[in-house]
């Protein structure tokens, strides 16, 4: 500890409740127990004693492999299980391949270098933000394997990309808040 500079400790979580790092807003949308993964420029919390002390915090993670890990209630979500008549895509559950990297300064928080797959039906990647008043931004590059769009459904076909590592993608800009996000 530095009284007088910038402390930085050490972050090394296993099965962590991302509920404890990002809060219960958060959690509407991304809910599940994260592990740190190694990076050489994540993974510290620093502290700055001063009137008006200042911290950072930055998270390296992948989900843990005791749970799953859940988004939900983006309306993205909720218009894919409709057109591919595929109830999982309302709240998806990414049990194998999750990254990303969590920053938390000053009470924003972000989400940054996402990229979640569920083989064979799946892929998010991208950012998001919540400022201190619950605003929400971010882009997110969804990805919906590429044999379960029907190309007979010219509205899927023409929203989505050409294939691209067994998905096919469409951009989104993610906006509104925790409890009512637009995209």
């Amino acid at each position: 500890y530095n009284a007088n500079g910038t402390s930085t400790l050490t972050v090394e979580m296993q099965a962590f409740p991302i509920v404890g790092i990002a809060g219960t807003e958060w959690t509407r949308l991304l809910n599940g127990k994260i592990d740190t993964t190694s990076s050489p420029q994540s993974n510290f919390l620093s502290i700055t004693p001063s009137p008006s002390p200042e911290s950072s915090l930055v998270i390296s993670f992948s989900n843990s492999l005791a749970t799953s890990f859940k988004v939900n209630n983006f309306p993205f979500l909720f218009g894919l299980s409709q057109l591919l008549n595929d109830k999982w895509f309302e709240r998806p559950l990414f049990e194998n391949d999750v990254r990303g990297v969590i920053r938390r300064e000053q009470g924003i928080i972000r989400f940054e270098e996402l990229n979640f797959i569920s083989k064979g039906r799946m892929s998010l990647r991208g950012n998001l933000s919540m400022e201190l008043d619950h605003r929400l931004t971010g882009n997110l590059e969804i990805g919906v394997s590429a044999g379960l769009i029907d190309t007979s459904n010219t509205q899927l076909d023409a929203m989505f990309g050409p294939t691209e590592d067994g998905f096919r993608r469409v951009k989104l800009k993610i906006s509104g808040t925790s409890t009512s996000p637009t995209d």
